[in-house]
Formats: structure tokens, sequence, C-alpha cells
């Protein structure tokens, strides 16, 4: 989004974008414009697990944690690319690292263990602290997952995304290097702009989803990522032009405006409505109030000063007649083919 041209910007993206921006800052600790109750609500869950994946990736007590960090990869003496981790935190002992990466937002990630923007930092973290052979890398996502899974990158998996990552900066470097569209084209501003992803539009436009190749399936895919964000984009434009003219776009038009209505103060709510004779305590708690597992688990730890994973056992040990666990339909993940 920094250097995106505002041409392809729509509004939704911009706000998304200064929300972002304002979360990041704030969980980095610097200086910040006002927060919303609802980014302040996102920051304290980002914070709460940050902590579990500190637990998690067994870093001990005394590990020291840094914030935005600027980190380069060289070549020689070269600068080939710099990057910049959310959350950078190392044993005291110098024998383990995590890098952590924050998601305010609800977009789609790719799956940790081939996510190449953790694997980036992970080699620029390695690169700066070349003493630490395990690496650990997890996104917090908050919106999506209560918890952060964590990826573990050993000294020979870290040499091996180095290579690969070297590999591909001196691609793009080479004057004839061609554009290649794929599942990686999601994040791009200008990918209605770009022939190779219109043929790679085209291309999908002839899929045939019955197909018996998985090798064609797999690449279909591929093409279907790409194209998901690129369908919310292209309505996000409409209504941006319908906006300012109605009949900017032959047969469309946007629907009746509709409002949702939210609670500010639960508990206010509930005496108001109570002093009025309207509701009871136990209809109130019974019918109206649903508890996440994981705000319950912070609470019990807030109230008893548990660590998150002390707070998880005495939730799960006192409470297991009532807690369900459901199994869910596992998703599809890129993986990586050797």
């Amino acid at each position: 989004m920094a250097i995106c041209s505002k041409e392809f910007r729509t509004q939704e993206m911009t706000e998304w974008a200064d929300s972002g921006t304002r979360i990041h800052a704030m969980l980095a600790n610097e200086v910040t414009k006002p927060l919303t109750p609802e980014e302040l609500e996102l920051v304290d869950k980002c914070r709460f697990q940050a902590e579990r994946a500190f637990e998690d990736a067994e870093l001990g007590a005394g590990f020291t944690s840094m914030n935005e960090v600027r980190l380069w990869l060289k070549h020689g003496t070269r600068k080939l690319l710099s990057g910049k981790a959310d959350v950078i935190a190392i044993s005291a002992d110098r024998s383990r690292g995590l890098i952590l990466d924050y998601k305010s937002g609800r977009g789609e990630q790719d799956p940790i263990a081939t996510n190449w923007q953790i694997r980036t930092n992970i080699v620029l973290a390695a690169e700066a602290n070349p003493d630490v052979k395990v690496w650990y890398g997890g996104i917090i996502q908050p919106l999506i997952s209560q918890r952060s899974e964590l990826a573990c990158y050993l000294a020979e998996d870290v040499a091996q995304s180095r290579s690969a990552l070297i590999l591909i900066l001196e691609g793009i470097r080479k004057r004839n290097a061609l554009t290649a569209a794929g599942s990686h084209c999601k994040y791009c501003p200008a990918i209605l702009e770009c022939e190779s992803a219109r043929g790679m539009f085209q291309e999908f436009g002839l899929a045939d989803p019955e197909s018996k190749d998985a090798q064609v399936l797999a690449g279909y895919l591929d093409l279907a990522r790409a194209i998901k964000p690129l369908i919310k984009r292209i309505e996000e434009r409409a209504k941006t032009m319908i906006k300012e003219n109605p009949e900017a776009v032959p047969g469309w038009a946007l629907g009746k405006p509709s409002s949702t209505r939210t609670i500010r103060d639960t508990f206010e709510c509930f005496s108001l409505l109570m002093t009025a004779g309207m509701i009871d305590r136990d209809t109130f708690l019974k019918d109206c109030v649903s508890v996440g597992i994981g705000d319950l688990e912070r609470a019990v730890g807030k109230c008893n000063s548990l660590k998150p994973t002390e707070a998880k056992v005495a939730v799960t040990n006192i409470c297991s007649s009532v807690i369900d666990i459901k199994l869910k339909e596992p998703s599809l993940e890129k993986v990586l083919v050797q």
C-alpha cells in the first residue's frame, strides 16, 4: 500500500491501510493518532497472542524483544533486500528466535510453513543474528484465529530459504525478466493493468472444473487464489464510480443503504432494561451473553495473574463439562513441492 499508485486505491483500501498503520504503531509503542475502541481491542488481543507465541516458542525467561527493526539481506557487499518484522524475539541464551507478523484485518494469508513474508523475515533476522540456529515464525491475526501457529526453521531451512530468495531477487534484476502471473498476484494493486495477469484471467475463463488432470487442477487453484480478491476489488471500484456518477456502470446501481446496530456498553444496556422491568439477570446471562473461549482464558489469566498457557489449562480443567470441541473441515493449503 505504501508504494501503490493512488489511482489503484479504493476508499475502503485506504481506510484499512490507515487503520492498520495506527494499530501497528501502537503495538510498536510509537506515538500514534487516537485509536477507535475496536482498534484498541485488536491491539490488546495482538499483545495477548504474542505472549502466547513467546511461550510456545519456549524462549524462556529474560528473552529480548524488538519491534519494527529494519534488517538487510546482502550478497557480498551489495544490498539486495530489506525488511521490517513486527516482532523479533531472541532467547537469553541465543539458542532460538521468533519472528511475528501482525495482521489487523481478515485477509487470507498463505500457510505459515510456506509464507514468503515470514520466510523472508526469518532469513533477514538470521543474517543479523548468525549465532541463533533455530527460528520460529508466526502470524498473529486476531480476527481470524485466537492463537498463532508457529513454523520452525532449522539452520538448513534458513539456508535453503536464503538461496531461494537470492535466486528470485537476481532474476528480477535481469533486463529481460518476464512477469509471471500466479496466486501471488492477489496482493498487487495494479493487477488489472498487468498483461501477464490478463492472460491468467483468460486462461481461467477456459478452465474445466471437471478436469481429471491433477496438475491442471493444481494450476486452477493457483489462479483461483489470485482471482478471489480481484473480484472484490472490481466490486469496490464499481461502487466508487457509481457513488460519483449513478450511471457510470451500465446496468448496475447501488442497492438500498443498510445499517447495523451495536451495543457500546453491554452492562449499561442490561441495567437500563432491568430498571425498566424488561429483562431479568438470569435471562440476560443465558440468552444474551456469548463468551469466546479465548476471551474467557484472557479474563481468567488477568484475574489470577496466570500466564496464557496456565489460564488455558485452568479453564479447560474446570469447564471441560461445558466446552464443546468441533472439528472443522480442513481447508486447502499451498505446500512446497520438492
